[in-house]
């Protein structure tokens, strides 16, 4: 996930304590080696934006265990793209209404 789209999706409310995430992260496995990758699912404890970086702690929903998370570790938020999520609350860009109608009399 981008670091700018994460901080507008901050910005706008939609990401904030208590949000889902899915994340991808690097794990060791029985030898001890990195290489193995796991999906863990968290939910966000702490959300903030300090110097234009979003820093965000996470506890995982099976067993609590605590996450410093990046914004490069998420895959999904609420079990939805970050990208299609931004689209559906139109975070990037203007928003566009409805032309007024004129009074008829």
């Amino acid at each position: 996930m981008n670091e700018e789209l994460l901080i507008s999706l901050i910005n706008t409310g939609v990401v904030n304590k208590g949000t889902e995430v899915t994340i991808l992260r690097a794990g060791r496995d029985m030898g001890g080696s990195s290489i193995v990758r796991s999906l863990h699912y968290v939910e966000l404890d702490e959300v903030e934006v300090i110097d234009n970086k979003a820093h965000l702690i996470a506890f995982s929903v099976s067993d609590g265990k605590k996450y410093n998370l990046q914004a490069q570790h998420i895959r999904q938020i609420d079990g939805m793209n970050p990208e299609r999520l931004s689209e559906a609350f139109k975070t990037d860009g203007k928003k566009r209404g409805r032309k007024p109608n004129p009074k008829k009399k």
